[in-house]
């Protein structure tokens, strides 16, 4: 639990460093007496600009007369510059009263304009200031192209200094998206640049974020050392914000990675000595949801209860909303656990309504799976299965964005080396054509020595052409099997991580939920508990037995293996393994096989294909309907087909079926998994076997598979 706040103290630090640049030479006094004075218009604006800089974040009032007359008179007199430095004022001020929303909104403004308007400098302050908002939102995707833009002008401005603390920002972004190597090297560059200047206020944030870039790669020793670097750095602008949050972060690492929760309570407690004597709220509100996370890991519930509900206090006075959400949840499970139910259940739907409104699908499943415990506590089992259904829901939505954000950036990954690739070769072309013309320019001397240098040259490119195209077309074959290779080994490993897991979680926690409550339990709620643990059993059955199956092939431990067996003993042998799963559903299996007809070919792989296939065809039709396993010979080949009148599947993604990284995936209609392993896996062994499959389906109407093997 304590990460979930964690957040706070990060953007506590160094949220609003890059956002304004305060200068400190003009008192307030004299900035107004310039503004009163008679001068130039222009030069009025620049004053209010720095009086409203100035007024930020005491005196809201004074900065909105402030701006409110900067931007008039700057649109007044068309000074551009002022009316992109005002709508980025505003911006700020919205930031400061936590309105993210119209602070993005004037951010981007002040960008168009300042794109449009040719202002460098403008333009990447509100790209950097863009770049925190949608990092704020939770969009770090969107804010990365924000901040390298802001870097990308600053380097064009010569502003060191700037660009380093946009890099700090991107070091931010990056770590939040497990983009860890990347973050180091930004922040890493900026670091040796604070440390070249002495800046001693940058380099506490610096060693902060080195300190909590290495917690998250769950580096101890290096995050201990960072850490306590930024404690030792001694600024007067910046005397214990710093140290507070720098004591939490090493009670952090001695809670997670150490598991010494006496020795974390200490810092956090040290921390909190900080904290409170600044009345440094974020600081304030962090440390005290962690030292309630380690009292709830203990098992002291009551005393963790008090810590949580006061950590919300303080989140409330001060309006530190990014954190309330999982508070909130903290507080609903806390509750769960002291026995206190009514009380949970409000903090959890409060919990679960303030995380759909914002769109935050890890938080939802979190509170659907804190639900779930709390009707399987009451006795609610018909509710408890929905909150976990529905938890399940959302896992799947999460890991396929993860998978999208994942084959988004292999591809732009691809398109950069392909674009290096074919920028390497013109320029090798170029040399070759370089190399050319200098000994045509020899051969010109020497007419005779000219005509033998020509064959020779000749002779020799033409060996280099056939070379460098055996070279590069092997170059070429190398690239597409290691592409196979990464899409067999991710696709492996999301089918272990995800549709394995998944399955074994739901039947663990009906097992569960079975074991202790069976005495409670009607007759009804443990037939539908039983009947799903089946289900679930036998989806998670045949799915490890394709995954084996499939490692093996992949790796080459399966080979063909022709043997003579009569088909009809084969065909039943299936279909006696899956006769109880059909009845089930109410199917009619129906076989036409012809008793007297013989085959030579692989019995395994011809019996895993049609177990597959008749699997699929039970999984996707409704309850009653109608499947069909025949067979016939046609001159040397052998003909099966399996068809069922079930659900179909959409014309545009036959295609796709035997593909392994196709993204069409869905629950049958008992809401069985698949995972289309099994069809990829046909495909493998028809394909040994020398022959075809192929596919006929229409949506609604049902479908026919049809493999087609040589006798």
């Amino acid at each position: 639990m304590g990460l979930l706040i964690r957040a706070i103290i990060i953007w506590g630090i160094i949220a609003l460093l890059p956002l304004l640049s305060i200068s400190q030479k003009n008192t307030i006094d004299s900035l107004k007496q310039i503004y009163e004075s008679p001068v130039e218009d222009s030069v009025k604006v620049k004053s209010l600009l720095k009086l409203c800089q100035a007024y930020i974040p005491s005196n809201f009032d004074s900065v909105k007369y402030y701006l409110d007359s900067a931007y008039c008179m700057a649109k007044r007199n068309k000074l551009y510059q002022e009316v992109a430095s005002s709508l980025n004022l505003y911006g700020i001020v919205a930031w400061y009263k936590g309105d993210l929303p119209n602070a993005k909104k004037y951010f981007e403004h002040s960008h168009e304009f300042s794109k449009k308007n040719g202002f460098v400098r403008g333009q990447a302050k509100a790209a950097g200031n863009l770049g925190l908002v949608c990092s704020k939102f939770g969009d770090y995707t969107t804010g990365q192209p924000y901040f390298e833009e802001a870097i990308a002008l600053y380097r064009k401005l010569k502003d060191t200094s700037t660009v380093s603390k946009n890099q700090v920002d991107l070091s931010n972004n990056l770590a939040e998206r497990g983009l860890y190597k990347e973050a180091v090297e930004q922040l890493l560059e900026a670091t040796h640049y604070f440390e070249k200047q002495n800046d001693s206020l940058n380099l506490i944030y610096a060693y902060f974020g080195l300190g909590d870039l290495h917690y998250k790669m769950k580096s101890f020793d290096p995050a201990l050392h960072y850490f306590e670097e930024s404690i030792r750095m001694e600024d007067k602008e910046n005397p214990a914000n710093h140290i507070s949050s720098s004591l939490m972060g090493i009670g952090l690492i001695y809670e997670k990675l150490k598991k010494d929760f006496t020795k974390a309570e200490e810092y956090y407690l040290q921390s909190l000595d900080a904290a409170n004597e600044y009345n440094y709220k974020s600081a304030l509100v962090g440390v005290t949801n962690n030292l309630a996370s380690i009292y709830f890991q203990q098992k002291d519930y009551p005393k963790a209860l008090q810590q949580f509900k006061l950590a919300y206090k303080l989140l409330k006075e001060g309006n530190l909303y990014n954190a309330e959400i999982p508070l909130i949840i903290n507080l609903g499970n806390n509750y769960l656990h002291l026995e206190k139910y009514d009380s949970a259940r409000i903090y959890l739907n409060e919990g679960l309504l303030k995380a759909e409104e914002a769109h935050s699908p890890e938080h939802v499943e979190i509170v659907h799976l804190h639900l779930f415990q709390l009707d399987s506590a009451l006795g609610n089992y018909l509710p408890a299965i929905e909150h976990l259904k529905k938890a399940q829901n959302m896992h799947d939505s999460l890991w396929k964005q993860e998978n999208l954000d994942r084959i988004n950036e292999l591809e732009v990954q691809y398109e950069t080396e392909k674009k290096e690739q074919e920028n390497s070769q013109l320029k090798k072309e170029n040399e070759l054509k370089a190399n050319i013309i200098q000994n045509h320019r020899t051969i010109g001397v020497i007419i005779t020595l000219a005509l033998l240098l020509m064959i020779v040259l000749g002779f020799w490119l033409f060996i280099s052409k056939k070379r460098l195209k055996h070279l590069n077309d092997k170059l070429e074959s190398q690239k597409i099997d290691l592409q196979k290779l990464n899409i067999t080994k991710d696709k492996f490993f999301s089918i272990i991580a995800h549709d394995l897991k998944s399955p074994f979680s739901s039947l663990l926690g009906l097992l569960d939920m079975l074991e202790e409550d069976f005495d409670t339990l009607s007759d009804n709620e443990k037939m539908e508990i039983i009947v799903s643990l089946q289900k679930s059993s036998h989806n998670t059955y045949n799915l490890l037995m394709n995954l084996l199956d499939w490692s093996r092939s992949q790796r080459g431990q399966i080979k063909f293996e022709a043997e003579e067996f009569r088909l009809s003993d084969s065909i039943h042998n299936v279909t006696k393994v899956l006769i109880s799963r059909s009845k089930l559903k109410n199917h009619t299996l129906e076989l036409d096989i012809p008793e007297e007809l013989t085959v030579n070919t692989d019995k395994m792989m011809l019996e895993s294909i049609v177990l597959n296939l008749v699997t699929n065809s039970i999984k996707f039709t409704n309850n009653e309907g109608r499947i069909w396993v025949s067979a016939k010979q046609i001159d040397t080949s052998l003909l099966i087909s399996i068809k069922d009148n079930g659900i179909g599947i959409p014309s545009e993604k036959i295609a796709q079926l035997f593909e392994l990284d196709n993204d069409f995936k869905r629950l049958g209609t008992n809401s069985e998994l698949g995972t289309g392993l099994g069809l990829i896996l046909c495909h493998d062994f028809v394909s040994m076997m020398g022959g075809k499959i192929s596919v006929e389906s229409a949506e609604g109407k049902g479908s026919t598979f049809t493999i087609a093997i040589p006798l």
